[in-house]
């Protein structure tokens, strides 16, 4: 098994470097939202800093009190993506951030801190933050009335409903968007502002007038060609959407999600989780245990190796090419669990499938088979975790008859996933799979990840799998 596996490692750094220059003329870094909010944090960390001083805290105490209180005032999730922020909303979240950190402040600090100053801390950041973006706010609105620090934002839907929503942002330029167009889907009626095309052109629409803020107001379009649309496009993407049966009182809920635009209450839709910043732990994550487990599970490797060869006459490893993150291609390693053949890239594995050689079934029943996937990890092609990747010509045809199945590219595929530790396995609902798939993509995070892998680790053990 002659396998490169410092070719991971530079495929990896590469599409690091490449990531640095996309980010270095990426325009976003100039956007008004990106000014605003390094503006406001660095207000937050003047505050934090200012704090430290009055309560005149020596160096070592004051690095941990402005990390620790940073990380909570900027931790209650009420910042990116707001319309109309306002401090009234954000107190209750700030007050009980505040009081976490200041009680695990003064577990670190032991002795160096008195129970009654960290009380007094505490107090004293919320007091000071509160009237810090009061004045932030104020001066946002003042600042954006007067046509500063406004985004261009793209309206869904060329009906009255949107019309009426688009002129009352641009009566209103305090909430921050300045409306540049309409895109929907059929014909549309005159309209104040250019018609800019399609909705599921709506990505490149968006590159062309730089603008990553769109709201939708009740368009024409399919409520699937909308989601779809959503999902191909960039995840630093604000979306915002118009609620329905908004006239009788529908609207709620927590105000990181939801604001009140001139009369218009609109939801911000959660950009897809496996879009974060974070997806570089994922990263590591893989590399550290892939590279690990291969180390330990060498022995077992080199064993299910002379199984193999002894079993039927072929080669060890068995590679096929499978689709993977943005639909490309890549070859898949398992040891080989079947006899030679030629139809396995269109043919759908099923139970009891007579080219499974008997040393393949038990490989298969533990899953040994898959370890040369580790390499696959450390390459940078699949991760640990993520939908299972599939041939090039079931791709094809499940893309045409199902809806969504091409969105589970959106992220590396797995050795294992939520739709393997929820039975969806062989020759069962690719349906199901898809939907189980996306709603992993846009709710990853690491703790999902850690949970699917002891749920698979679990149910090897229970059933023998």
């Amino acid at each position: 098994m002659n396998i490169d596996i410092k070719t991971g490692w530079t495929r990896a750094d590469t599409a690091i470097g490449d990531r640095l220059a996309r980010a270095a003329s990426d325009r976003t870094l100039l956007s008004p939202s990106f000014l605003v909010n390094t503006a406001a944090r660095i207000a937050d960390l003047a505050t934090l800093v200012f704090v430290a001083a009055i309560a005149q805290l020596n160096l070592e105490l004051g690095l941990l009190f402005v990390t620790v209180s940073l990380a909570a005032v900027w931790s209650t999730g009420l910042r990116s993506g707001r319309l109309a922020p306002r401090v009234s909303d954000e107190v209750p979240y700030l007050a009980r951030n505040v009081a976490l950190a200041m009680a695990g402040f003064g577990l670190i600090a032991g002795s160096r801190i008195q129970f009654g100053e960290a009380v007094w801390l505490g107090i004293l950041i919320l007091a000071l933050v509160v009237v810090e973006r009061a004045i932030f706010y104020d001066l946002l609105r003042r600042l954006r009335s007067r046509g500063v620090a406004l985004e261009p934002v793209i309206v869904v839907g060329a009906g009255p409903t949107a019309e009426r929503l688009a002129a009352a942002m641009d009566e209103h330029p305090e909430y921050g968007l300045r409306p540049i167009g309409f895109v929907d889907s059929g014909d549309t009626s005159p309209l104040p502002a250019p018609y800019l095309g399609e909705v599921t052109d709506l990505p490149d629409i968006m590159n062309r007038n730089h603008t990553r803020h769109v709201v939708f107001a009740f368009g024409a379009a399919r409520e699937y060609e909308m989601i779809s649309t959503i999902r191909r496009s960039d995840p630093r993407a604000h979306f915002y959407v118009l609620v329905r049966f908004f006239e009788l009182g529908v609207a709620g809920g927590p105000p990181s999600l939801n604001a009140d635009l001139a009369g218009f209450p609109v939801r911000r839709i959660r950009p897809p989780a496996a879009g974060s910043p974070m997806l570089w732990t994922k990263r590591l994550i893989d590399l550290i245990v892939a590279t690990f487990c291969l180390v330990i599970f060498a022995p077992v490797m080199l064993v299910c190796a002379a199984l193999v060869a002894r079993s039927s006459p072929g080669p060890i490893l068995f590679r096929q090419t499978r689709v993977g993150r943005n639909g490309e291609e890549f070859d898949i390693l398992k040891f080989r669990t079947m006899t030679v053949n030629d139809d396995s890239d269109v043919t759908w594995t099923v139970e009891n499938d007579s080219r499974v050689t008997p040393v393949g079934r038990v490989m298969r029943a533990t899953h040994l088979d898959e370890l040369p996937q580790l390499v696959n990890v450390i390459r940078g092609e699949m991760s640990l975790v993520g939908p299972r990747p599939e041939r090039p010509f079931f791709v094809d045809r499940f893309g045409e008859e199902i809806q969504g199945y091409r969105d589970r590219h959106r992220v590396k595929t797995g050795i294992t996933g939520w739709s393997q530790v929820n039975g969806l396995v062989g020759d069962s609902s690719i349906e199901e799979r898809v939907r189980r798939d996306n709603w992993y993509i846009e709710h990853w995070s690491v703790w999902t990840d850690a949970l699917i892998v002891m749920r698979t680790l679990t149910a090897m053990i229970r059933r023998g799998n």
